[in-house]
């Protein structure tokens, strides 16, 4: 009957709308469950490698320094970061679904930007193996980040790329004058 089948569709229309509210309260959920990960992650594995970026002397770093923190295994505080990611990739990504994953490591690595950016706008510009060292560490971490994710992190770690270019050229300059 006409009446019956206007119930069904009223029916039908009630459980879709209580589908969407469902959706809605799972994204916000999702959303802050990224958040509460990537602060706890952050604050946990990733400022003390930036702890060690900011008590390093990129301005007055000599050759011996340099030789010595191209030659560590590991990277200086670039390459803690990436085991840190990493360690949290094999952790976290089997039981995470691509877009939480993703929605991490991009929170992440702007909060790691962010830091990174305070922490430099803090020292004086490094001289040129400073700055070198500075570049060399950022494409590190650079091209280490853009391999845990499927978008691109190239765009976020420009400033800080921009930054130490700058720095180099600035310290070329000084050093030809």
């Amino acid at each position: 009957s006409a009446a019956a089948a206007a119930a069904s569709a009223a029916a039908a229309v009630d459980i879709l709308a209580g589908f969407g509210d469902a959706a809605g309260a799972f994204c916000a959920l999702s959303a802050q469950v990224v958040e509460a990960v990537t602060d706890a992650v952050f604050h946990k594995t990733l400022l003390g490698p930036l702890n060690e970026l900011a008590e390093s002397r990129l301005y007055c770093m000599s050759e011996s320094d340099y030789a010595v923190q191209s030659a560590d295994p590991i990277g200086g505080w670039s390459g803690q970061i990436l085991i840190s990611f990493r360690a949290l990739a094999n952790a976290l990504r089997p039981l995470l679904t691509p877009r939480i994953w993703e929605n991490i490591i991009h929170r992440s690595v702007d909060l790691l930007v962010a830091h990174a950016e305070a922490v430099l706008g803090k020292q004086k510009p490094p001289n040129e193996l400073g700055g070198l060292a500075l570049d060399k560490a950022l494409r590190r971490l650079t091209a280490g980040l853009a391999d845990l994710s499927q978008r691109t992190v190239r765009d976020k770690m420009t400033t800080l790329l921009k930054m130490a270019s700058s720095w180099e050229d600035k310290a070329d300059d000084e050093e030809r004058s």
